[in-house]
């Protein structure tokens, strides 16, 4: 599996914003449905919904970081983890530190590579790239010729994978 940036909300201020009115709208009703996909996948994720969006730019670039490290799998699921289990906002250079701080890896050297913008241009690639794909949300998983778009149950990437190894 290889990890790629993808922003599904490229217009999200850096400090981050509170929900829009049409995501407001019901978000306890669709945090309840994506919950119970969480807890059937195992996957934590935090009883009330989230009244923020945070922006991603920060937590994709030091992914970026974090995979020319070697931690790149362990620091996205701390980020998760701080995301959707614990609501933090991973926006923040402070929380990105310690949470690559929390995989092992020097925090230092990361505030460098964000504030020097680093891996900027290898994110804003990687989010063209996305968009020439036609991905329109996350998570996008190809499984060989076949797309799988969103939250998703077992059933329908096993039901991909079936359908790409019948061809």
């Amino acid at each position: 599996m290889e990890w790629r940036p993808y922003l599904l909300r490229p217009d999200a201020p850096p400090e981050g914003s509170p929900l829009p009115p049409h995501l407001a709208t019901n978000r306890q009703q669709r945090h309840e449905r994506l919950r119970a996909m969480a807890v059937e996948a195992g996957l934590p994720i935090s009883a009330e919904p989230r009244a923020w969006i945070s922006s991603s730019w920060l937590a994709h670039e030091a992914a970026v970081y974090a995979r020319e490290a070697g931690q790149d799998e362990a620091f996205r699921r701390a980020v998760f983890r701080a995301y959707w289990a614990e609501g933090r906002d991973i926006g923040k250079v402070d929380v990105l530190a310690a949470l690559a701080e929390s995989v092992g890896l020097d925090p230092e050297p990361l505030r460098q590579a964000l504030a020097e913008g680093r891996y900027r241009a290898q994110v804003i690639a990687a989010v063209q790239e996305a968009y020439e794909y036609g991905i329109n949300g996350v998570p996008t998983t190809f499984v060989g010729d076949e797309v799988v778009v969103g939250a998703q149950p077992y059933a329908a990437f096993r039901e991909a994978a079936e359908r790409t190894l019948a061809r």
